[in-house]
């Protein structure tokens, strides 16, 4: 989950090399949102669904497995963030 999930949030990142998502926004590429949504659920879906357990040898995750999934996946997501600041600020000097 936290490979599948750091992915999706990386794919925001590839939106441009210096401009923050945080200004650009998540939502302006409506495409890529929906397409990271439906990746995003259809991943829980694999996770949650008891049918799903058999098929795909996974198991539910508590509240505390949820957080960390969330935490891990959403390193590139800051880290490139950090990058991007970092080369915005030296083309200022």
């Amino acid at each position: 989950m936290i490979l599948a999930c750091s992915r999706l949030f990386h794919s925001f990142n590839c939106r441009g090399n210096t401009g923050s998502i945080f200004k650009l926004g998540f939502f302006s590429n409506p495409k890529l949102a929906l397409a990271v949504g439906i990746s995003f659920i259809l991943q829980v879906f694999i996770t949650e669904l008891p049918f799903s357990h058999a098929v795909f040898k996974t198991t539910d995750l508590g509240w505390h497995d949820r957080g960390l999934i969330l935490l891990f996946s959403s390193f590139p997501l800051w880290a490139m963030e950090f990058v991007k600041l970092a080369r915005r600020l030296m083309k200022t000097k």
